[in-house]
């Protein structure tokens, strides 16, 4: 997916060189992407990145006037124009359509730049001027950005297997605490990785890099901070709400290229319409149709495009769709790192197709946590008789955390919530498309903050939102069905093709019976440290058979399996 990746190490110029490379080779790519690399031996810093093919990042490396500062971008920023302009009257000169401007925002105002910067982003900037490298991401960590401190060199990427594939055999193994939490949990927490010694880079990090070699780990940015605002009466509070809505949408609707909007499940989507301002031209819209589709589900979503005005695309999963989905789960593995489980493919390949629509998305998603109480985090289901005894010691040590984890403060949700739960599903997304989301737009974040509790108890500001916006939108849809349309894999659970099979669950037992006893029944996955064999064994042939409905461990597992194939075994 596109990120930066690199090392920072004092060794020799060739060992390093050798191992980007390296790196760079086990990246996600895509015949859409461009990539670079740069080597800076003085400084000890060699850094590669992948981007979009004319995103807003497809300018680096961005140097100063003195090329005495350079930076590598990864992300969108979005400020108002005037914030630029304030950089042009001191002389520098860019280009307004991409991130060149950035370096001379650190040029004017130094490491306080970092809190200007608006989106999900990460980069590494070189100052050879002061002698210092800084590695940084955005407030929440959603564009996530891997680290591992190895003897010698620091290495970091987009990707935790570029880190992996340059590890040695005996560095490369799953974290058994983190494959526990993803059992449990469906994500990773405490910014760990599902292998040892990789970690996330918290939200808000600008670790700075010195040349005698200590690393400053600082944070520039803490969500907690933004709780000492007064409170703001609540109809006083709504009026600015709708203003800044308002004037913040015009940012994400900026653009040279086409700009889609998926209908999805959240109330945010319907907000985000209800008050953007769009111009001349429509925007794209994109939902599901075929045998697949709940007919009342694709009914509302062209009741939004009439009402909208807005021009609306259906996405067809078609009989392909099942024999691809081996394909997709594999890939989704692949480019999440193992961070979103298989249920991830039916989303992968959405966000395939509606590239074909629009290489830009602008969506809901986040609205929940911000404008409502959403949680994020939830417990499974599974059957405990999957994991040995040993194991399973570990599951039940981690599932005492859960009423920690089901806080809905906005602080828990914005610094630890968002970005363990939906870092990697973010980055399906990013693989195949720029995705804006402006309901976590910094503006609207503070201002949330700023709001009396009831506020954000229920759907009611949503709802209200939508209404005072788009009275019409309202009207035509029903302001209390939180699906839009749902996901692609809820929709997979729905039939109106007689003797379809319509979800992973049944495709398991049919048209991928075959492909689930060659993954699972192996002696590998069988001798898994994780595994109970024999429940293992039983739930694979009692689902197959129609016999017991093992959806959900059958789903596990596979994850689990070929996370272990693709990164540890032979990366």
């Amino acid at each position: 997916m596109p990120g930066i990746l690199g090392i920072i190490s004092k060794r020799s110029k060739e060992v390093n060189n050798n191992e980007l490379e390296l790196m760079r080779g086990f990246l996600h790519m895509e015949a859409f992407y461009h990539s670079g690399k740069l080597a800076f031996a003085d400084c000890g810093v060699y850094v590669g990145w992948t981007c979009h093919k004319g995103a807003f990042s497809d300018c680096g490396p961005i140097n100063n006037e003195k090329k005495d500062i350079t930076l590598i971008y990864s992300g969108e920023n979005f400020n108002d124009p005037e914030d630029m302009d304030e950089i042009k009257k001191r002389n520098h000169s860019y280009d307004k359509k991409n991130a060149s401007y950035i370096v001379h925002m650190y040029e004017e105002w130094g490491e306080d730049f970092l809190l200007m910067l608006n989106g999900n982003f990460h980069g590494l900037l070189i100052d050879r001027r002061n002698g210092k490298v800084i590695l940084f991401n955005d407030r929440y960590g959603l564009h996530r950005l891997y680290y591992y401190e190895g003897k010698g060199a620091f290495y970091f990427s987009t990707e935790a297997k570029a880190i992996l594939g340059v590890l040695p055999s005996d560095a490369k193994q799953i974290n058994i605490h983190s494959l526990a939490e993803f059992f449990s949990y469906g994500c990773v927490l405490d910014n760990r990785s599902l292998f040892q010694d990789i970690f996330l880079l918290p939200g808000g990090s600008a670790w700075i890099f010195e040349e005698d070699g200590r690393i400053d780990k600082k944070t520039y940015f803490h969500p907690s901070n933004l709780e000492t605002q007064p409170l703001l009466e609540n109809e006083f509070h709504y009026e600015r709400l709708v203003y800044t809505l308002q004037k913040l949408l015009k940012r994400y609707f900026r653009a040279e290229d086409r700009i889609g909007i998926p209908l999805s499940k959240d109330l945010g989507i319907r907000v985000i319409l209800a008050n953007a301002l769009y111009g001349p031209e429509k925007v794209p819209c994109y939902t599901l149709s075929g045998h697949f589709v709940n007919t009342e589900d694709l009914k509302i979503a062209r009741q939004i495009a009439e009402v909208t005005g807005q021009a609306l695309h259906m996405i067809a999963p078609d009989d392909n769709f099942v024999t691809e989905y081996p394909r997709l789960m594999q890939d989704v593995l692949f480019i999440s790192d193992g961070a979103v489980d298989i249920s991830g493919a039916a989303e992968l390949y959405f966000h395939e197709r509606a590239r074909e629509i629009a290489p830009i998305q602008v969506t809901g998603t986040y609205g929940g946590v911000v404008l409502r109480k959403d949680r994020l985090i939830h417990s499974s289901s599974l059957d405990e008789h999957l994991f040995n005894r040993e194991f399973l010691n570990v599951v039940k040590e981690v599932a005492g955390r859960f009423k920690e984890l089901s806080s809905d403060s906005l602080t828990f949700s914005l610094s630890k919530a968002i970005p363990w739960s939906c870092s990697g599903k973010l980055s399906i997304g990013q693989s195949q498309m720029a995705v804006r989301t402006p309901l976590l737009d910094n503006d609207l974040v503070g201002l949330m903050y700023r709001a009396l509790d009831e506020v954000r108890e229920d759907e009611g500001t949503c709802v209200r939102l939508i209404r005072d916006g788009n009275p019409l939108l309202a009207e035509k849809t029903d302001s209390k069905v939180r699906g839009v349309l749902g996901s692609l894999l809820g929709f997979l659970r729905k039939r109106d093709h007689e003797n379809y099979p319509a979800y992973p669950g049944q495709w398991f037992c049919n048209e991928l019976s075959g492909w689930v006893r060659e993954v699972l029944l192996d002696k590998r996955s069988l001798e898994r440290p994780h595994i109970n064999k024999s429940f293992l064994e039983q739930c694979v042939e009692t689902h197959i058979r129609g016999e017991s409905d093992y959806t959900n461990e059958i789903a596990s597992a596979l994850t689990a399996e070929l996370v272990n194939r693709f990164f540890v075994d032979s990366p």
